[in-house]
């Protein structure tokens, strides 16, 4: 698309919100005019941001790149830890149930460890927090 003799006229025109009755008819049948108005009414409606310093995006990107490349490693790590959790939890509810057929006494105090190794299992298997606060 080639561009027209008269954009920066129509682009000085969008953006002060002055329009002469000629450029306006010229606006309304030329494509490429058409096309810079909108974008020159776009930029200036939009708000003026200043832009963050490059060092400290960076910065932050390296922190992220980090911060992924560890919870990456620490992955399998932690699903072991979960397993040898579950392991556990499971040996001693084994054993909690074994014990509850030996007498009645150590039956109640069995029921209770099994509700209290239900309760630990189900904390040592939920999935750990990110240390990013942003992603939880």
């Amino acid at each position: 698309m080639t561009g027209c003799i008269h954009e920066n006229e129509i682009v000085r025109a969008a953006r002060t919100g002055q329009w002469p009755d000629d450029l306006r008819s010229h606006w309304a049948g030329c494509a490429a005019c058409a096309e810079a108005a909108l974008v020159a009414e776009s930029l200036s409606a939009a708000p003026e941001t200043e832009a963050p310093a490059a060092g400290l995006v960076w910065f932050k990107a390296e922190l992220r790149r980090r911060q992924e490349a560890m919870d990456q490693a620490l992955k399998p790590i932690r699903w072991a830890e979960r397993a040898v959790a579950a392991t556990g939890v499971l040996g001693v509810v084994g054993v909690l149930a074994w014990a509850a057929g030996t007498s009645p006494f150590v039956g109640y105090t069995a029921v209770a460890g099994v509700v209290l190794s239900g309760g630990l299992a189900a904390l040592s298997l939920r999935p750990p927090r990110s240390a990013d606060p942003h992603k939880n």
